[in-house]
């Protein structure tokens, strides 16, 4: 619930706050900051936690960047396995642009990605998720914050397969965080799936509209 509200705050403070280009980095970055206040007042007050952050999955450690970039670099390879045989086969087309704005863009959507990737971490990975493993046990916990994470990115057009993937990638990112008590691996492996914020009619991006790469039907 607190989520929600936040992301109603951060749309109205993105556009009120910004303007063109720069308006969904802030909207992002404001629902980070929201995040982070929000669940560590919650830990603070609520489950007595003396370091909310730390808690929550943000864990300062050694390695914890190498945990970042080999979740990075599994989503991007994974992401890149199933385009790469749709534009040999010939049921993509690809459209390249090397325009000095593109290559801004790319820099700054990126950025986006990441940032929102970290939120959608820390809401489904984060506080929500560790008091709900707390209340009903890791394994329901688990299955029941995949099936919320699935009712926020369904669409009506959406196949049934796709549907499972996103209930299946959920329960990947759980493991993630339970295996390593961080949110830092899960974060890496759900950048390259982070995408709405950049779908737009007609093609169909491999990060969002900024990347100079696009591929379409």
């Amino acid at each position: 619930m607190y989520a929600f509200f936040a992301e109603i705050i951060a749309h109205r403070a993105g556009n009120g706050l910004g303007s063109g280009d720069w308006v969904p980095l802030i909207d992002r970055l404001v629902m980070l900051f929201l995040l982070l206040v929000g669940f560590s007042a919650l830990g603070i007050l609520f489950s007595r936690q003396r370091q909310p952050r730390r808690a929550m999955g943000l864990v300062s450690r050694p390695g914890m960047w190498h945990e970042f970039g080999t979740g990075s670099a599994v989503g991007w390879g994974l992401l890149l396995l199933t385009i790469i045989p749709s534009v040999f086969i010939g049921g993509l087309g690809v459209t390249l642009w090397t325009g000095a704005h593109q290559w801004f863009l790319l820099i700054l959507d990126l950025l986006v990605l990441a940032i929102a990737a970290l939120c959608e971490e820390l809401i489904f990975r984060g506080y929500p998720y560790q008091r709900l493993m707390d209340a009903i046990g890791t394994t329901l916990g688990s299955v029941l914050i995949s099936i919320c994470f699935v009712i926020v990115h369904y669409q009506p057009d959406m196949p049934h397969a796709a549907v499972f993937a996103l209930f299946l990638l959920s329960l990947i990112l759980c493991i993630a965080y339970l295996r390593t008590r961080a949110l830092w691996l899960p974060w890496g492996l759900h950048l390259p799936g982070t995408q709405r914020w950049g779908r737009s009619s007609g093609c169909r991006s491999a990060a969002m509209r900024g990347l100079p790469a696009a591929f379409h039907r």
